[in-house]
């Protein structure tokens, strides 16, 4: 009897506690998250600049000059323009032949206007002209003949410029920074005659001595892009953007902390942590700043992006985590904490393993929103209780 007894309520002690666990799994937070992707953003902060690179942006044609520490911003804008105007050179050596020779082909004033107009809409041969006439290796106008073309200074825009323009009313301009540099400026009005009088000859000659000024400028912009790269890459930030759903009953709190676990080929786990920082908002193309947590009602989604706490520099292994990002050798998924509201309970919420590799076309917000969004805000414990909605 008493042994029936006890069998009894041990059996109805652990129906109970098998019953609760089961009811405690079924009503978790229950969530899916998915990572988009991966990218870089350089971090809110200043990085030393090699002589070198100072030197080299001084002779450039569209980069600033860069400081002995500068702001990654500024970094990052010399960096993408250097690119830019090394690409833009060598399309210009490679399509200047072309257009000169439309040029000398031209029969009547009109058609040498137009050949004019599609050499000079082009900035970077525009910029080898400006530096041609600095360095005074482009012929002079001989004079003599009456003005087809009309050139105007402007001092309103870009420090002083000159615009030439052509028939349609439709003007490029040259030059730049031309208030500050008179005597440039008075050689670059000489040589400006050769266009207002359409002088050909003389003209097909400059035009001839453009190839090595753009294969020069094309070989230094390539320059300051691969120097300023590895600084970017050091001093800059892994960003993950990733969708999380709540497939559960109840509202569902997304913390803050997040570590992002990468396997490169034939290495062990790298473990970053992170921060939650942005949720996108579907009604408009800016990001939102979280301060706390982030609430998730049931059956809705989010897209959030993440940022690692230390930049690249300061990651142990990070030279092979970034090698592993370029070549695509390495998996990686993001873990996060996430409960119920009211509750400091629950279970990690893994992503599915995904390429460490760039995301998929069209993932990477605006850059223009990132700069106000990512500000280092302290996450004291006692707000972060709060806006989770737990109670002691």
């Amino acid at each position: 009897m008493l042994f029936d007894a006890l069998v009894k309520l041990l059996l109805s002690v652990v129906a109970g506690v098998v019953g609760g666990v089961i009811i405690r799994w079924w009503d978790r937070a229950r969530a899916l998250v998915m990572v988009k992707g991966f990218t870089n953003i350089a971090a809110l902060d200043s990085a030393p600049c090699p002589d070198s690179l100072r030197q080299m942006t001084a002779r450039s044609w569209t980069t600033e000059t860069l400081a002995a520490s500068e702001d990654l911003r500024r970094i990052h804008g010399a960096h993408w323009a250097a690119r830019t105007e090394r690409a833009q050179c060598q399309d210009g050596i490679d399509l200047l032949p072309a257009l000169v020779s439309r040029f000398a082909g031209a029969s009547t004033t009109d058609d040498a206007i137009k050949a004019l107009g599609e050499i000079f809409k082009r900035s970077d041969l525009g910029n080898a002209v400006v530096e041609g006439v600095k360095r005074s290796i482009l012929p002079m106008a001989r004079g003599g003949t009456a003005e087809q073309i009309k050139v105007n200074f402007e001092d309103r825009f870009d420090n002083g410029r000159f615009i030439v323009l052509f028939r349609d009313d439709y003007g490029y301009s040259l030059g730049e920074n031309l208030s500050d540099q008179p005597a440039l400026r008075e050689k670059l009005d000489s040589w400006l005659d050769t266009v207002r009088t359409i002088d050909k000859n003389v003209l097909l000659a400059a035009f001839n001595a453009l190839p090595p000024l753009l294969q020069e400028a094309a070989a230094l912009h390539q320059a300051i892009a691969d120097v300023t790269r590895p600084i970017l890459q050091a001093y800059s930030q892994w960003m993950v953007k990733m969708d999380i759903v709540n497939y559960g009953s109840k509202d569902m709190v997304i913390w803050p902390d997040a570590t992002l676990v990468v396997r490169p080929r034939g290495s062990k786990a790298i473990r970053v942590r992170c921060l939650l920082e942005s949720v996108e908002d579907p009604k408009s193309t800016l990001l939102r700043g979280i301060v706390g947590v982030e609430i998730l009602p049931p059956s809705e989604h989010v897209t959030v992006w993440a940022r690692t706490v230390p930049q690249q520099r300061q990651i142990a292994s990070g030279d092979l985590l970034r090698s592993a990002y370029e070549a695509e050798t390495a998996v990686a998924q993001l873990v996060l904490r996430i409960t119920k509201q009211r509750s400091f309970r629950g279970l990690g919420a893994r992503s599915a393993r995904v390429p460490f590799t760039d995301g998929y076309e069209g993932w990477q917000p605006s850059s223009t929103h990132w700069n106000s969004i990512y500000p280092d805000v302290p996450l004291e414990r006692e707000r972060v209780e709060r806006l989770a909605g737990v109670t002691h």
